[in-house]
């Protein structure tokens, strides 16, 4: 058992005596990377019980403020944002588990397993009817930011600098995005027709991405700027279902939250994510299903900017396309991958397990299919 995890603990946060409790490791090797996640069911000495899930941060997100955003969001920020999505929409349901404690370095929240949520397959990616229900909900999230940024234009400082900004874990994330960045280099030298033209490029960005990652971050106060989670991918995401059919979602890990362009949520989510299939062929349908939703949900709250015209999502979708690069180079390896990685070990050390992390047959169609493509847009230079 953890030393941070003890009765007083679970009688702090449940407010209540505790007389008995079991605990759970609640992920495993490759599913959650930012965190040590416990599955406790607690028994108290007046015959209630509960089931949480307490999430223990690594010492390096402890040196950040990454903790402190995490447990604002979860505690102040999202709840908000759902009681002004709550009068427009009726039958709303929560963006994430249900927040029940917090303090520096532990985060505990309400267990969904009982509710039927569960994790997808992060190696098959998700299908056309599990990305457009992501994407409806992350539209409603961003229009429901919006919204209350315009009633409390304070409520958004918090997150007004990414995380890859901190100076005080920028030395060890460059060093591990470099590390990526040339293993995978290493790996397209031995692809026929890609290594001669693509290899030696990645190589020359691998020491730039992290400056690339943070330009494409960057927010423009002229420009439509929405609350992005940052790390919408399979991995940060549970799912509910009824028979065969997905009908419920539920949004983890909000470490990385950065108010900025609409468009940085979106690159990484349908560069990590989707089966494919569903990158190639309907990409433009889930922008445009997200584009809908997000200017629906704006009128139906009142905002001032309802306006985001179709033409303005696709073109900072365009201009945020460093942020696919980033996604398809760091973390799309790590979703596939099927052997043992320590993210902790991997940012403090830089070193990752090499090119074996890349030389799926999936990501080698993905990237054969995508460095064409960032290659035309210069961000290979």
């Amino acid at each position: 058992m953890p030393p941070s995890l003890d009765k007083k603990l679970l009688e702090d946060a449940l407010q209540t005596r505790v007389a008995h409790f079991d605990v759970q490791q609640a992920s495993s090797q490759g599913e959650n990377f930012m965190g040590n996640l416990l599955r406790v069911h607690v028994e108290t000495e007046d015959a209630a019980t509960y089931d949480i899930v307490i999430k223990l941060l690594p010492d390096m997100l402890l040196e950040s403020a990454s903790y402190l955003r995490e447990n604002l969001v979860y505690s102040d920020t999202l709840p908000r944002m759902e009681a002004l999505l709550r009068d427009v929409v009726p039958d709303l349901q929560p963006f994430s588990p249900r927040h029940v404690y917090s303090r520096p370095g532990v985060l505990i929240m309400a267990d969904l397993s009982p509710l039927g949520f569960r994790m997808a397959d992060r190696h098959s990616g998700l299908d056309l009817d599990h990305c457009r229900l992501v994407i409806s909900t992350i539209a409603r999230f961003h229009a429901a930011s919006v919204a209350l940024h315009e009633r409390e234009p304070g409520s958004m400082d918090q997150y007004d600098k990414g995380v890859f900004s901190d100076p005080k874990s920028r030395e060890s994330i460059m060093r591990f995005f470099s590390g990526m960045a040339h293993s995978l280099a290493s790996e397209v030298e031995t692809w026929p027709g890609f290594g001669e033209k693509y290899a030696h490029k990645l190589h020359r960005v691998a020491d730039k991405m992290l400056d690339k990652l943070i330009a494409a971050s960057e927010r423009d106060n002229n420009k439509f700027n929405v609350l992005n989670h940052c790390d919408l991918w399979v991995n940060n995401v549970m799912f509910r279902y009824e028979g065969t059919a997905v009908a419920g979602v539920r949004l983890l890990d909000y470490q990385m939250v950065h108010f900025t362009s609409p468009a940085v949520d979106l690159q990484y989510f349908l560069n990590t994510s989707p089966q494919e299939d569903v990158r190639v062929n309907h990409t433009d349908l889930l922008l445009e299903e997200y584009h809908a939703t997000l200017c629906g949900t704006l009128r139906a709250l009142g905002c001032t900017q309802h306006d985001f015209s179709l033409e303005e999502l696709s073109s900072e979708f365009d201009a945020k396309l460093a942020y696919g690069l980033f996604a398809v180079c760091v973390d799309l390896p790590i979703l596939v991958f099927d052997g043992e990685f320590d993210l902790g070990e991997a940012l403090a050390t830089g070193r990752n397990p090499g090119r074996v992390m890349f030389s799926s047959p999936s990501y080698k169609t993905t990237m054969q299919r995508l460095l064409p493509i960032f290659d035309e847009h210069g961000l290979l230079d």
